[in-house]
């Protein structure tokens, strides 16, 4: 089996599919799912996004370039107004190695803060 045909198994194991009810879905046969999963035929572009936006994770965690599960739709998820966590990301990818350090620092301390106070949001609402 192929690493990529690994995870695309465990993907499917993992919601409880079979091959045929995965197959049914995207409208191919069986055997094609099997081939994917054995790693004997390569899935399309078009079928790996299909795939990651079936089981909500990114076509990287598909090609087993990350280990990392991210979920496909956190993404698109709001940060702030106006501004994805998809934006973000991009935004802290073009810092400097020493402002992505202080960046760390920061949201390091601000979770703790947030550990030891209790605090849930800005207007210090409290879980305890």
């Amino acid at each position: 089996m192929s690493q990529i045909g690994d995870i695309l198994t465990e993907l499917r194991k993992d919601k409880g599919l079979t091959q045929k009810q995965l197959a049914e879905e995207f409208r191919v046969a069986s055997s094609t799912i099997s081939a994917y999963e054995l790693g004997t035929r390569p899935p399309p572009v078009d079928t790996l996004i299909q795939y990651a936006k079936k089981f909500d994770v990114t076509v990287d965690y598909i090609l087993g370039l990350t280990r990392i599960q991210d979920k496909l739709s956190s993404f698109s998820d709001e940060f702030l107004p106006g501004r994805t966590y998809g934006m973000m990301i991009r935004d802290m990818n073009k810092l400097l190695p020493g402002q992505k350090q202080a960046l760390a620092l920061i949201v390091e301390s601000m979770r703790f803060y947030t550990e030891v106070t209790g605090q849930t949001d800005a207007n210090g609402e409290s879980k305890k």
